[in-house]
């Protein structure tokens, strides 16, 4: 059997929601129901690599003289938007400032700043009373050349537009066009579009070495076959007839169902490689961080970072929302979900809180957490037990850092610990949970009986 390594991306059967792509009212494009005099400019920035993610934009307007007019504009989800005065503009490139680092000296402050950006030049026109497209820019990191980074362009119209009716229904039909107006460009299309999802969906294959499927930019998804040793050997593109990014995915290790969300918030599941849209609750469309899980041979849940839960029994056709469940969450608390054979676990990480639900059974109901438990850092369900690893703060190398473990039948729970207070797992190697691998800083360790004992990698 493949290793399963939960330090990947496709961690075995559980996932943290705030890892996934926001896709709440707050985050959608800045846009008005009517424009009026003024037109708008709307584009979908798709980075390749999670790395490369930015916040801000800016526009410049092409007055003729030497001094430009700079705009700066808020990256919203994937989009960029903006309301203009008809005129010749700039897309001048993406940017981000975020805080990496900081400290206190003497009672004063210090905080770090991380800077990066690159250089787009798009040019484009904005008309009075239209919507103008730059597409869907897919940012890919040039391999060949450090600090470099290739842009492709998609025509996402279709798409586009479908996002627009449907979260700005006036602004299209109070414009003087119904449509958006595409701005001058080198579109992939047709046979271009196909060799840009294969290099796309070859560069995840690569990065998520124990995925079955990958997204990305441009719609890309793709069913990977592996061979014995985890190498990608065959790539089978899925058309689900969107060009879209793709916000966050699921699949179950072991069975053939795979289910994706897009960033424009549509639900796709994934059977013999056919993509089927299924139709999301309206509340949805409202939840912050919502993400997609599968269970069984037909449910699928939507979770929301408070625990809103909406489970439908029939692949994702017909909904319910267990409000049960819903809790306020802390600031910094988030959702996270686990599956097993006869059903699922919901919990939230601060304070620790684990909800199950047995499959076909709309109702959760608690789990008894170990007392001193007080923050999930993950929980994973194996075959036959629980194991929890908590959010924990050990004071010393010597103190061996905890993790809990019980039968999913039931009884008490065992707290077992890893080798040193620098430990974390980074590997459960069997479907059991008895060979377990732990990183210590630069050592490695080997348990062969659930964490009870260990020994060095190298021994």
């Amino acid at each position: 059997m493949r290793a399963l390594v939960l330090a990947s991306a496709t961690v075995i059967l559980a996932a943290v929601t705030g890892c996934a792509t926001p896709t709440g009212a707050s985050l959608r494009p800045d846009l008005p129901d009517t424009l009026g005099e003024k037109g708008a400019v709307i584009a979908e920035i798709e980075p390749l690599t999670p790395d490369m993610w930015y916040t801000s934009a800016t526009i410049s307007k092409q007055t003729g003289a030497p001094l430009k007019r700079h705009f700066d504009v808020d990256l919203r989800g994937n989009y960029i938007s903006a309301v203009l005065a008809p005129g010749d503009y700039v897309l001048d490139g993406v940017s981000r400032s975020s805080p990496y680092a900081s400290s206190s000296f003497n009672g004063v402050n210090v905080t770090l700043t991380d800077y990066a950006g690159i250089r787009i030049e798009r040019h484009f026109t904005v008309l009075a009373g239209q919507v103008t497209n730059l597409g869907e820019l897919v940012l890919i990191k040039n391999p060949a050349v450090k600090n470099m980074v290739l842009i492709r362009t998609v025509d996402n119209t279709a798409d586009a537009t479908r996002f627009l009716r449907k979260h700005f229904p006036n602004l299209l039909s109070s414009a003087t066009s119904p449509t958006l107006t595409l701005a001058p460009g080198a579109y992939a299309r047709d046979a271009d579009l196909h060799k840009l999802r294969v290099f796309i969906a070859s560069s995840r294959a690569r990065q998520l070495t124990h995925a079955d499927y990958v997204t990305g930019p441009a719609g890309t998804v793709a069913r990977i076959t592996r061979d014995a040793s985890g190498r990608p050997v065959r790539l089978h593109l899925i058309d689900a007839g969107v060009t879209a990014g793709i916000s966050q995915s699921t699949e179950q290790p072991g069975s053939d169902r795979f289910a994706f969300e897009t960033v424009d918030g549509r639900l796709f599941v994934v059977h013999g490689l056919q993509a089927i849209e299924r139709p999301t609750p309206p509340q949805v469309d409202d939840l912050f961080v919502p993400t997609v899980h599968l269970a069984g041979d037909r449910t699928v849940i939507i979770l929301g970072s408070d625990l809103d839960l909406f489970v439908s029994s029939d692949d994702g056709l017909t909904w319910r929302n267990d409000a049960s469940a819903r809790v306020k969450r802390a600031e910094f608390s988030e959702s996270g979900f686990a599956e097993d054979t006869a059903g699922y676990y919901v919990y939230e990480t601060y304070p620790a809180r684990l909800e199950y639900s047995p499959l076909g059974d709309p109702a959760l109901q608690p789990v008894a957490l170990p007392p001193e438990l007080k923050e999930i850092h993950r929980m994973t369900a194996l075959p036959s037990e629980l194991l929890i690893e908590p959010q924990t703060m050990v004071w010393s190398n010597k103190t061996p850092y905890p993790f809990y473990v019980r039968t999913r039948s039931g009884g008490a729970w065992q707290t077992r610990h890893m080798p040193k207070g620098s430990c974390r797992l980074a590997g459960i190697e069997d479907a059991a949970g008895t060979n377990l691998r732990a990183v210590c800083a630069k050592e490695s360790y080997r348990s062969t009986d659930g964490g009870l004992t260990w020994s060095s990698s190298a021994s």
